[in-house]
């Protein structure tokens, strides 16, 4: 794992770089250094945690299974602006990846931190040029090439 004060060295340094959309992605296949990482962050820097599964769940309990996509996407919207101009440390993030609610995450994280800035908890890794969500075994597995993202908004723990 990182050390931690490459890591605050590191979000220090995106969070000079102003990049057009906000968006820092801390990277590691285990849960548990992603958890121990931002719980940590929360800390020194004081930003809130927004564990996105939990409330995104409960949000779309009641919502017709048609309607769920974009009441899943206004859902994240909103409640990420609720956290302007952030940072905001996003984790949990396991449900952004359902197929049935059509999301595109990245996209999407992408997309809300150009308002909001955005540390994001990322269960997954950087593989040459490719950013990957979980492991190729898993059922939400999906990669992005890395060139979509700017060079400091990946940090891999």
């Amino acid at each position: 794992m990182m050390r931690q004060d490459d890591l605050v060295e590191s979000v220090k340094q995106f969070l000079t770089t102003t990049p057009y959309e906000a968006c820092l992605l801390l990277i590691h296949q285990d849960p548990a250094p992603l958890h121990e990482a931002t719980r940590w962050l929360s800390h020194v820097f004081n930003w809130p945690c927004w564990p996105v599964g939990e409330g995104q769940s409960a949000a779309l309990l009641d919502v017709a299974p048609q309607l769920r996509p974009s009441a899943a996407a206004r859902w994240f919207r909103e409640t990420c602006a609720a956290y302007r101009p952030g940072p905001v440390i996003v984790s949990d993030i396991a449900l952004l990846f359902e197929p049935s609610l059509e999301l595109h995450p990245l996209r999407l994280l992408l997309d809300v931190s150009r308002q909001t800035k955005l540390i994001v908890a990322w269960p997954g890794a950087v593989d040459g040029d490719r950013l990957a969500y979980a492991v190729p075994e898993h059922g939400h597995y999906h990669q992005w090439p890395v060139s979509d993202l700017c060079a400091s908004c990946l940090v891999t723990l």
